[in-house]
Formats: structure tokens, sequence, C-alpha cells
């Protein structure tokens, strides 16, 4: 992993993209893999505070990690009643259909769902990694997740502000074009060629004023994967609507 890179990095996406899987299982898989990997988990993780909003930190003495998981999905979890997950799974769903425009507090607004999945977790994870953080100035940050982890993950990396990189997989809009303008951690954002999630929400109405509606806006530079499984840098939206009939009609053919 290199941690003090200010560019892209394949190695880094492979690593962070293994982290934002890694997100949602529970620690007793987690831990072992991620001190096979040279990293620690420690604490009393994950972070999930009152609600479904779940995120790992894994350091070591040059870097840290910070993944949260996507939306979660019905499955048998050890430990866990169907009851349970079922809430988890309501509440995932509820905070991604609040799509209201609300205040960021750093400049912006951004999806009212997203920044209260956030908030449940925040006062403790920051004060875990300002601890992380004096404990070792010189250890770089990193940010990743997927789906609603994704969006997670760049609230907190903005929020958070001292971040080396931020790579997000299926990242759905976070904020509104002023978000995007004062946006200042660099990141790169994967979409798989035809995902839906990447494309919405397009609008929201505006918390103080529901008459007026604000656009939605992309941070990062886009990381395109086409129907083949080529990446492509920030390719152009004739482009993107080429690949995207190239992967529609490769799923007719299967």
């Amino acid at each position: 992993f290199r941690f003090r890179s200010q560019s892209f990095q394949l190695v880094n996406a492979w690593w962070l993209a293994e982290a934002a899987l890694l997100a949602y299982a529970e620690k007793e898989f987690v831990i072992p893999q991620y001190t096979k990997a040279g990293l620690t988990v420690e604490g009393n993780q994950p972070f999930s505070i009152g609600g479904s909003t779940q995120c790992y930190v894994a350091h070591n003495q040059d870097v840290v990690i910070v993944a949260f998981r996507g939306t979660q999905v019905l499955k048998p979890v050890a430990g866990k009643f169907p009851g349970e997950i079922w809430r988890q799974v309501v509440k995932d769903l509820c905070a991604d259909g609040k799509f209201r425009l609300i205040v960021s507090g750093q400049g912006g607004s951004v999806h009212e769902g997203f920044k209260m999945a956030l908030d449940e977790v925040w006062e403790p994870l920051k004060s875990y990694l300002d601890g992380l953080k004096e404990e070792n100035p010189t250890r770089t940050f990193w940010f990743t997740g997927h789906s609603l982890g994704a969006a997670l993950a760049t609230l907190a990396a903005d929020r958070y502000g001292d971040v080396q990189g931020l790579y997000t997989f299926g990242s759905p809009l976070v904020g509104d074009e002023s978000f995007a303008r004062d946006f200042y951690v660099s990141g790169y954002r994967f979409v798989n060629n035809n995902d839906v999630v990447a494309r919405i929400p397009l609008w929201g109405p505006n918390a103080l004023n529901l008459m007026k509606w604000g656009r939605y806006e992309h941070v990062g530079l886009l990381k395109y994967i086409d129907e083949t499984g080529k990446l492509f840098d920030n390719p152009s939206m004739l482009e993107r609507v080429e690949h995207g009939v190239g992967g529609q009609v490769q799923l007719l053919r299967e």
C-alpha cells in the first residue's frame, strides 16, 4: 500500500476495495483478515451506535484505513436475530431515501439521510481517529466504502479534513454543486458500467424551502469500468452511453 501517494494508485484501489468489502462482515471474520495484512483493528469495533451505520478502522504505524459498510442485505448472521437484521435493512433504506438537501456544515448542502447516518457514529469515530493521529502524526488517513458506505466515506473524509485519499466504489451522489466546489480531498470514484446507484439522486428538495430544488453533483475523479472490465479515466458522457449500451447487449447475450 503506497500510503504517502498523492496520485491514483491501482494497488491502493485494490487494498481499499478489499476494505470496503470487509466492512460488510462481522468482526470475528474482519479482525483476522486485517491482522494477516499487517493491520490492527482494536477497541469496540465496528463503530455502530444506535443504528445500522457500520465502520471499521484498521491501522499500523504508517496508515489508517476507515471503511464504511454499504446498505445491509438480508442474510443470516451468527448471533443476530432476523428481526435485528430487518431493522438494519429498513434503517439503511430510510437513510437512502431521505434525499433532501441540508446544510453540510463544511460547505454546500448534502443528502439528509447520509448525513444523519454519519452523525450516528461521528463523535466516537472522530475521537478515535484523533487519538491515532496524536499517537503518530506521520500516519496517513484513507477513507473508503461501497454504495451507501461510499457516500458515508465521502462525507466523513470531507468532515475530517486531514485525509490523504478517498477511494469509493458504486457511490450515489452525495451533495450539491456547492458541496462539490468546496470538496478538497483527493478522491477517486469507481463506477461499474451501468450501475444505477451511481446515477441517483439527481435532484433533491432544499430542506429550508421545499419549493426549491438543488442539483446533485459527484466529487472525485471518475474511474469507469466498461462492459469488458477495462478501466477508463473520466470518460465523456457519449463514451459512457456507448459502453452502457454494450453492457446491455452483453447481458442479453448471456
